[in-house]
């Protein structure tokens, strides 16, 4: 359905400016609109996921207090299994991405990377008796300039959604310092 539109699109969704950002529905109104493939690109740039960054981010990451954003192009290959753009598909599902914004308000972990990015590990309850984690890693994002230099950063910037898998729990948690562990268990005994 937005074959072509989808290609145009991932080539200008995060400018060097970041000028232009778009959000003219709500993040679940938006979620099932690109699922369906009617979300209108020209009026959603970014899906807003939440207003303010949850304080413990602020706390435990040093994370600033932004509104938390995607591109609508990580949101499609997040939840899409496969489709028209190139990229890495994670097929998480239009329930999944719905979540995602509570399930940020409580992770079961905070990574905070040597580069200055923080992985959120969240657990998002599907049916009775599973789960899913999911992997959210975020980044402040610049998105005034005046005379050519960044005012500030305006949004803390989604860069993927993934189901996480156990080698990648693995290498994200020691390539990073842990510095949330809601259930004070090791990271080695909740990858296993």
């Amino acid at each position: 359905k937005y074959s072509a539109m989808l290609r145009e699109a991932t080539k200008t969704t995060h400018t060097a400016e970041g000028e232009g950002l778009r959000f003219s529905v709500g993040y679940n109104e938006a979620i099932d609109q690109l699922y369906n493939g009617t979300l209108n690109r020209a009026e959603n740039t970014h899906l807003k996921l939440l207003d303010h960054t949850p304080q413990i981010y602020l706390d435990k990451a040093g994370a600033k207090d932004l509104k938390i954003i995607t591109g609508w192009d990580i949101a499609y290959l997040a939840m899409h299994k496969s489709g028209d753009i190139p990229g890495n598909y994670h097929g998480l599902g239009p329930d999944i991405m719905k979540k995602i914004p509570q399930a940020l308000q409580d992770p079961l972990y905070i990574i905070k990377q040597n580069n200055g990015r923080i992985i959120a590990i969240t657990e998002i309850v599907v049916k009775k008796n599973r789960s899913v984690i999911v992997s959210v890693e975020f980044d402040s994002f610049k998105s005034t300039k005046q005379d050519g230099v960044y005012e500030s950063d305006n949004y803390n910037l989604i860069l993927t959604f993934m189901d996480a898998k156990a080698s990648y729990l693995q290498n994200t948690i020691f390539k990073g310092d842990v510095v949330h562990n809601k259930n004070k268990e090791s990271p080695e005994d909740f990858i296993l």
